[in-house]
């Protein structure tokens, strides 16, 4: 056997779990290679500091509050989890969508709403222009009953 592959089965040779032909192949290279007699001195000290430490067994309502909790079953939680879980599978991301959508439709509003204020000044500045050419704001002065008023009414219901 390789070196690595001893090393692998170095615990279980201390643990003596190994097959008799394996085990005596693991002794063999023990015999031989110094690197792996410290790895097994250092792991048989660790594994006996380990067998002498006194077991305690839980009581059996431990054993059921922990898997209880393992398994998210608790009994005043149940209702809770439930929620926490719709929450993060469903309304985060409606929520996160509609917020989305909400700030489409806004922006569209307020590109429209620039739009038409651009355009509308357009048109004002239009109006004015062929206003000052024929003379016509000089109309605006005047009454809306007289001539000049109803005229100045007519170009602008013609401007709109």
């Amino acid at each position: 056997m390789k070196h690595k592959e001893i090393q692998k089965k170095l615990l279980r040779y201390i643990e003596a779990e190994l097959p008799p032909d394996e085990r005596a192949e693991v002794q063999l290279h023990l015999e031989r290679c110094e690197q792996c007699r410290k790895d097994v001195q250092s792991l048989s000290g660790a594994w006996n500091l380990s067998q002498s430490i006194k077991q305690v067994q839980p009581s059996p309502f431990l054993w059921n509050k922990i898997s209880a909790q393992l398994g998210g079953k608790t009994q005043k939680g149940g209702l809770v989890n439930k929620v926490r879980v719709f929450i993060r599978q469903t309304a985060r991301p409606a929520l996160t969508a509609a917020i989305v959508m909400l700030g489409l439709f806004i922006g569209i509003k307020l590109g429209n709403r620039l739009m038409m204020t651009e355009v509308s000044s357009r048109q004002a500045g239009t109006s004015l222009q062929l206003q000052s050419e024929f003379g016509l704001e000089n109309f605006r002065v005047l009454s809306s009953g007289s001539l000049g008023g109803e005229l100045a009414a007519f170009m602008d219901y013609e401007n709109e």
